[in-house]
């Protein structure tokens, strides 16, 4: 998958020299207002739908693929379907499986934690889904295939060496062609763990990757994290589980919240999170239907227009027996594109300054919401200096809201003097909100999450500096 542009996002500080003046906050998800949207109705699902599994979109067709649970004595699990025009109207379709049902894998499978993708790369039609679960009664990750998303085929009874009793989370990267599944190593360890594979049958053995950070709450665990390409990154849905201090009825400390954080990684390996204290998406609080506990879906949904992320929640405490009064339901929420983290400006004027990058062809758009300020920018050569033509008082400012707003200069000065060449951007913003800066690279469609992050191993960047 080729991939032209190249853009600035402000997760970190990696790509720029400094910043003056800008404060760093991160993106809030707007609940949907209609939430719940799916509850569970059916008497296959007793008083619980969840999404320990997935929501995806094909063409212009929402999935969904959610377990169902009966908790009052012996556990029983299903997990079921449902599709959606728009994303929050849902239909169970009555299905051949379990006849007059949505269910697609019964009880005798004990689904558990499962994570589904298409896989579009696949050649063989009749693996062109792939399903990671680890069912109750065993303790290794199971592989499924399917030709439909419905009818399943257990690929292997022991694909991964992982005890994993919560949601397993698992893409396919589309530049490497690697998957990727997270997951936890051992039952009741709270950490996340990878494992990856080239072609789905033989997995790495799972290392660790994330656990709590030293600067947050000792009450901290993780549940588990579910992940998301996005352009240079890999993005993860973090489950934290939120301990009480006074329950100390054994290592699992089963009284708790359950909250959504946020956390970014250039590999997979290696995570990190700017606001490890403030949660992405909270709880809304006691006596509202997702109150006191919410889990994210296996992937976020990319639209044209917006990041969609769906999530189960419940208004009970994570220590059972639960209320089947207190239902475990299904919601949405939305996000702006890009906007997992921004920069602020203020009525004084801010600056930022990035390293050097090269362009092979002209374009500069930026995703901003400027209505209450400006945002101007200068391109520099290598060393700093404004190139002529392209110094502040060249451009045109900034001052509305979008997502690809086109960077100008007055006169439209040539842009092939910046071709090939080191270049900087200086960028500074009264009163704005700045999400991104893409440069375009001759992609004929720019989607903003088909990105490269500069890179020193740029062949026109290491030409012009002879490494």
């Amino acid at each position: 998958m080729e991939i032209k542009s190249q853009k600035f996002m402000f997760f970190d500080d990696w790509p720029y020299e400094y910043s003056k003046g800008f404060k760093r906050k991160q993106g809030q998800p707007e609940r949907y207002k209609g939430n719940p949207i799916l509850v569970p109705d059916k008497p296959h699902e007793f008083s619980r739908v969840s999404l320990y599994g997935t929501v995806s979109k094909e063409g212009d067709l929402y999935k969904m693929w959610y377990p169902s649970f009966g908790m009052e004595g012996k556990t029983i699990a299903y997990l079921c379907y449902a599709e959606s025009d728009d994303g929050f109207t849902w239909k169970k379709p009555e299905l051949d499986i379990v006849p007059g049902t949505n269910i697609i894998l019964d009880e005798s499978h004990d689904v558990r934690g499962q994570s589904i993708i298409r896989d579009e790369n696949e050649e063989n039609p009749d693996r062109r889904y792939k399903l990671l679960v680890r069912p109750g009664h065993t303790s290794k990750v199971i592989s499924y295939v399917s030709a439909d998303g419905i009818h399943w085929n257990i690929l292997d009874k022991a694909a991964i060496n992982a005890d994993s009793d919560s949601h397993i989370g698992l893409i396919r990267h589309p530049e490497t062609g690697t998957y990727m599944a997270t997951m936890r190593k051992l039952k009741g360890d709270r950490r996340v763990w990878l494992s990856t594979s080239s072609d789905f049958e033989t997995w790495t053995e799972p290392v660790l990757v994330k656990e709590p950070d030293i600067n947050q709450s000792m009450q901290s665990q993780i549940y588990g994290m579910q992940i998301t390409y996005y352009g240079a990154y890999i993005l993860g849905l973090v489950s934290y589980y939120n301990t009480l201090e006074d329950d100390l009825e054994g290592w699992g400390k089963m009284d708790g919240t359950m909250d959504i954080g946020f956390a970014y990684s250039r590999s997979g390996y290696c995570w990190h999170e700017g606001f490890l204290n403030e949660r992405f998406i909270p709880v809304s609080g006691k006596g509202n239907w997702d109150g006191q506990m919410i889990m994210p879906a296996s992937h976020m949904i990319i639209n044209d227009d917006e990041i969609r992320i769906y999530y189960a929640g419940c208004d009970h405490s994570h220590k059972p027996p639960y209320d089947p009064g207190k239902k475990l339901c299904i919601g949405a929420a939305s996000l702006r594109p890009d906007g997992f983290t921004y920069l602020e400006a203020g009525e004084e004027e801010a600056e930022i300054f990035t390293r050097i990058f090269a362009i092979s062809e002209p374009g500069f758009t930026m995703n901003a919401d400027a209505t209450k300020g400006e945002i101007r920018v200068q391109v520099c050569d290598g060393l700093g200096n404004p190139v002529k033509g392209f110094d502040f008082d060249d451009f045109i400012p900034v001052k509305e809201d979008g997502l690809y707003i086109p960077l100008k200069w007055k006169n439209n000065p040539d842009q092939s003097v910046l071709l090939n060449t080191q270049v900087r951007l200086r960028i500074r913003a009264r009163n704005a909100r700045l999400y991104s800066v893409t440069m375009v690279n001759g992609e004929e469609t720019p989607k903003y999450w088909k990105f490269r992050e500069i890179d020193y191993r740029d062949i026109l960047y290491m030409r012009s500096i002879q490494v």
